[in-house]
């Protein structure tokens, strides 16, 4: 292996059950990418990344983590929650403005797959490119602390066709 392609960037953040997450998690990949000169893949890892973390915070509820490892060649993000539910691909109605984020990392990414944590929990990952060896995180004893409490939100003005998508989703 040559040094370019050993050049490994990693990343984690810990982050609460929030829309905003979707937006920090895709910051940490692009920052991981650059830090290893692998610009190639930030775009569709950025969106892959929203995609899982997107599904964490509709679906499992609770805080997550997310770890994201790099080199040139590829990268690896895993996207960690407490819900013991693994993730199943759901029919929706053709006009449904949600649902399709399953079938955006199945087209896209070059391998993906759930694994149960032993803490509880699940881990939600995909990869692109030709991955380094990793040197795999695994998961800790007990679940990570939340970074920040999250914030209620009122929702005004909400369209109806948004809210009944959004209840599809749960």
């Amino acid at each position: 292996m040559d040094a370019q392609r050993l050049q490994m960037s990693s990343a984690r953040a810990v982050l609460p059950s929030a829309p905003a997450s979707a937006a920090v998690a895709r910051r940490l990949v692009g920052e991981a990418c650059a830090a290893a000169d692998a610009s190639a893949f930030t775009d569709t890892a950025a969106l892959l990344t929203s995609e899982l973390v997107t599904n964490a915070v509709v679906h499992a509820r609770s805080d997550l983590e997310v770890l994201v490892e790099t080199c040139r060649d590829g990268l690896r993000v895993e996207v960690r929650d407490r819900d013991d539910r693994m993730p199943e691909r759901r029919e929706y109605d053709a006009e449904a403005s949600t649902g399709r984020g399953a079938l955006l990392v199945e087209a896209l990414a070059d391998a993906y797959g759930a694994e149960p944590l032993s803490y509880g929990g699940k881990a939600v990952w995909f990869s692109l490119g030709s991955p380094p060896p990793w040197e795999h995180h695994p998961a800790p004893k007990t679940p990570p602390s939340v970074v920040a409490e999250p914030v209620p939100v009122l929702l005004c003005g909400l369209p109806v066709a948004l809210f009944r998508a959004w209840q599809q989703q749960t």
